[in-house]
């Protein structure tokens, strides 16, 4: 885990995999909704973007022990 207000290699690569992990399940969301298996690519880039950079902004602001923001 980075320090308070700073990301490492580590944050990015945990942000690339939940970044992939949502982009799979919002495949799955999207196939269920819709019926039968679909790739709405522009959904499923959104969904795994925002997972991604939500990750990195939580980790930004989270200190080496994991509580949110406190230095």
């Amino acid at each position: 885990m980075s320090e308070y207000l700073k990301l490492n290699g580590l944050d990015f690569l945990k942000g690339f995999v939940v970044s992939i992990i949502s982009a799979v399940l919002v495949l799955i969301q999207n196939s269920i909704t819709a019926g039968d298996f679909t790739f709405e690519w522009s959904a499923i880039w959104q969904g795994a973007l925002t997972a991604g950079v939500a990750y990195l902004i939580k980790n930004f602001f989270t200190n080496n022990e994991g509580t949110l923001g406190k230095n």
